[in-house]
């Protein structure tokens, strides 16, 4: 179990300590960001943190995501936050994906694959964190649903895309279609 201590050093595996910095790298501490994996979050702070058998420290950002149940922390080393992490879509990409959502017709090639194909790359699509993508999937398992019932997985992609979308929207005021 790691301790904190009053100098805010983190005993155990890691050594760390909070710097006070607002403006590190790509993103400033309070700024509203898209987590690939993890979806919506705020940037809490910054870390300088440091294996104990290492001698280098790495600055990461210390991420919380709010997912419906409690809060959770995710650290994203700061020098490779271009891969893991975004801005929040701006109003105009959200009109798009919302028009899409809306008008858009499903991708006819993924809804002839088996299920496991689908799955995959429905989940390689939805990682990409790119918001049109996630409208994409979400577009083409609505259709799917349409025709036949969705697998359990499916289902579950379904509510993950409409969450992300909709977490993603309610922060820039606007709302998902039903």
């Amino acid at each position: 179990m790691n301790k904190i201590n009053k100098s805010n050093v983190i005993e155990g595996p890691w050594k760390s300590k909070q710097t006070n910095g607002t403006d590190v790298g790509n993103f400033k501490i309070g700024q509203t960001v898209v987590h690939l994996s993890h979806g919506l979050g705020t940037i809490i702070g910054v870390e300088d943190r440091q294996l104990i058998n290492d001698k280098e420290t790495e600055k990461f950002y210390i991420v919380e995501v709010k997912d419906g149940g409690a809060p959770k922390k995710v650290f994203v080393p700061v020098n490779s936050s271009a891969n893991r992490l975004r801005p929040v879509m701006d109003k105009k990409t959200a009109t798009e994906v919302l028009a899409y959502i809306t008008l858009g017709k499903p991708n006819a090639d993924m809804d002839c694959q088996t299920w496991n194909r689908r799955y995959r790359e429905y989940m390689e699509r939805i990682h990409t964190g790119d918001p049109m993508q996630i409208a994409e999937v979400y577009v083409s398992l609505r259709a799917l649903n349409a025709e036949k019932d969705l697998s359990f997985g499916e289902r579950k992609l379904a509510e993950q895309c409409k969450e992300l979308l909709i977490r993603e929207f309610s922060s820039l005021g606007m709302a998902l279609p039903e």
